[in-house]
Parts: structure tokens; sequence; C-alpha cells
């Protein structure tokens, strides 16, 4: 265990250090909020409700705002909402997954899936994907506004929109307890993102 503890700080001072050498001042405090978080959530932050579910959702907000600052994108406001909505939906559509995979044992695998019900969980979906769906669009809208060209940001809302229904109704087909293996393993999902992209990419090119 001395060990193990010895090389996960090693690991943890190398991942800052070669962030502040590759990314600068700014890469490296986001890769310390992930440290700090995902150590939280091992901690404390999974064994409270509610929290849990958001702290899983930050994590894969931190990474999308890593990425943005590798590249040199700039973050958009648009951008937070929709990756932390967006996120929060995938993760309750993992818990609501493990909820009916685990049965009763759901509350010795994880404590705070025997805290919440399916209608709940549920409710956290639909609320979550309402405003990813909601900022998604006057995002389109108002990026449309400035580009003052062909309708390619407004035209994205409909395979956005249809990409969420969908995964929607894969979860409650049972399936989310991967997201990684619902997007890899449902073919009308892969089209739905391809086409996305494409209008997203030439809305980019044609404004």
């Amino acid at each position: 265990m001395g060990l193990a503890h010895v090389v996960g700080v090693s690991l943890l001072c190398i991942a800052v250090g070669g962030a502040v050498l590759l990314g600068g001042g700014r890469m490296a405090a986001v890769i310390a909020v992930y440290v700090g978080l995902t150590l939280a959530y091992s901690f404390y932050l999974k064994h409270e409700p509610v929290i849990d579910i958001a702290a899983v959702a930050a994590g894969f907000v931190i990474r999308a705002v890593a990425g943005a600052i590798a590249v040199d994108v700039p973050v958009s406001n648009w951008f937070l909402i929709v990756a932390s909505f967006g996120s929060l939906f995938m993760v309750a559509g993992k818990r609501h997954a493990e909820f009916h995979e685990l049965g009763e044992d759901r509350g010795r695998h994880r404590a705070t899936l025997a805290m919440y019900s399916a209608e709940y969980l549920r409710y956290v979906r639909s609320t979550s994907s309402a405003i990813t769906i909601a900022a998604y669009c006057l995002w389109a809208f108002e990026k449309a506004d400035v580009a003052a060209g062909p309708l390619w940001f407004q035209l994205s809302i409909l395979p956005f929109v249809l990409s969420i229904l969908r995964y929607a109704l894969l979860l409650d087909m049972g399936q989310g307890g991967a997201p990684e293996e619902v997007v890899l393993g449902d073919r009308v999902l892969q089209i739905l993102g391809a086409c996305w992209l494409a209008v997203f990419v030439v809305g980019v090119h044609a404004g």
C-alpha cells in the first residue's frame, strides 16, 4: 500500500508538472481541480446523493475544458451550459441503468442508489436534457445572428436534438450503464452524430 501511495503521488506530480510545461498555468490549474474533484469524490462525494452525480458530470466538463485549453479554443458560457447538463443527462442515465441492473443489491454496490428512485432519476434526465437542448438552441440562433450567413447553425439543432432523443430512448430500453458502449454500439446515434458534425463544420467555415 505504501508503494502504491508513492507511485500515485508521483504520477499526480508528473501530471501537474507536465501540464505546466505543455499547457501553461491554466492547464495546470484545470488538472489540479480535476485531481481535487476526483479525490473528493473517492473519499466523500460519492456517498452524497445528487452531489455524486453532479461530481461525475463535473469531471466530464473539466476534461472538455482541458481539451479546449489544449487547442487554444475559447470556452463560451453556452459551451459550459451544454457540456454541464449534457454530462448530467448521461450520468443520470448511467445511474438509472445501474439502478435496474443491480436490483435489490444496488445499495451494496453504491450507497446513493439506495436513496434514489427510478422516478427521480428519470426526472433528472428529463430536466438536464431539456436544459441542454434549450441552451444549444439559444447558442445556435445567437451564433447564426453573429455569422449573418446561411442557416447552418440553426440546421444543426435538428440532428443535435434527435441525438438527445435517441439516447433517451436507449436509456429507456435499459442501456446507458456504459455511455461509451451506447454511442459506439448504436448505428443510428452514430449517423445522427456524423450529420450534426458535418452541418456544424460547414457552419463554422461558412461563417
